[in-house]
């Protein structure tokens, strides 16, 4: 079956999709990215633009938008299935078994101690391990991560959500094909509860219980928390950067240090599922933007 076929199939279920290549050492998206190296669009960018090369970003199940992605896509061996987009809201369980780490062990151990267990749903076999696909409640955000699940520590666990992907289905890389291992018509099963309590930030806390205890004294910091709080899917890292530009630029007024600023934007971003990581280098470099206009 060839990545095409394979995406077409996955789609058809009502999971997007978007090409990949897959090497011995290394995923990356089939079609290039828009932007320059040089440009900040180039890592911010999540498609606001319109032009296809923003991986998971891209993902569709439209069949005529899949089949212009595979026509403008450098070898296609494989493709994602995009985390955390409705219309079932994917959140992935990577388990690895390689390098001596053992995720599949790992997530039984911290299912027997939290009390819950892994349902009957979608599961792909991969070269190192498996893949588990549970979905999402909507309003629920759960942040991306590598090697925990929540604040446990998970060698060999990684969760995918929003911004995420897993290898679909029928990809093939030099390490092997990405099987399904499951009965093709097995539906996508809910998160367990306790399992969602470890990962999900279930609401989006109000504006003052972020600056609660802080010495802000300006309508303007707080709105810009607002700002980010109500950002919508598609538009969340572009309306972080803009607001952590504004904040750096509003810090003196507000009586707070840089750090303060950036720690509550960050809280702010993991709150509506952004990447810790991918906002804090965001904020970082909003931050030094400002300052060097300064």
């Amino acid at each position: 079956m060839s990545a095409l076929t394979a995406a077409l199939s996955t789609a058809s279920r009502g999971f997007p999709v978007a090409f990949m290549s897959i090497t011995a050492d290394r995923k990356y998206p089939a079609i290039g990215s828009p932007h320059p190296k040089n440009n900040p669009q180039r890592k911010q960018c999540r498609g606001e633009c319109g032009q296809l090369g923003h991986g998971v970003w891209d993902a569709s199940i439209d069949e005529d938008r899949i089949l212009e992605m595979h026509a403008l896509s450098r070898n296609p061996n494989g493709y994602a299935v995009a985390c955390g987009r409705d219309p079932h809201r994917v959140l992935g369980l990577d388990l690895d078994r390689k390098n001596g780490l053992d995720g599949c062990a790992r997530i039984t151990e911290i299912a027997e101690t939290i009390g819950f267990e892994l349902p009957e749903t979608i599961r792909v076999k991969t070269p190192s391990g498996w893949h588990i696909w549970l979905s999402l409640p909507p309003g629920v955000h759960v942040s991306n991560s590598v090697g925990k699940v929540g604040t446990i520590s998970a060698p060999g666990v990684d969760v995918r959500s929003l911004g995420g992907g897993l290898v679909g289905p029928g990809s093939r890389g030099p390490k092997g094909t990405y099987l399904l291992d499951c009965a093709p018509d097995t539906p996508l099963a809910p998160i367990p509860s306790k399992l969602l309590d470890l990962l999900a930030v279930r609401d989006k806390p109000r504006t003052d219980s972020f600056v609660r205890g802080t010495a802000i004294s300006s309508k303007r910091i707080t709105g810009l928390v607002a700002t980010v709080l109500d950002a919508k899917p598609g538009s969340r890292n572009a309306v972080l950067f803009w607001s952590a530009c504004r904040m750096a630029e509003a810090v003196a007024e507000g009586g707070l240090s840089d750090n303060e600023a950036r720690e509550l934007l960050l809280t702010a971003a993991e709150r509506i599922g952004l990447d810790h990581s991918e906002a804090s280098v965001s904020i970082d470099s909003a931050f030094r933007t400002s300052h060097g206009r300064a």
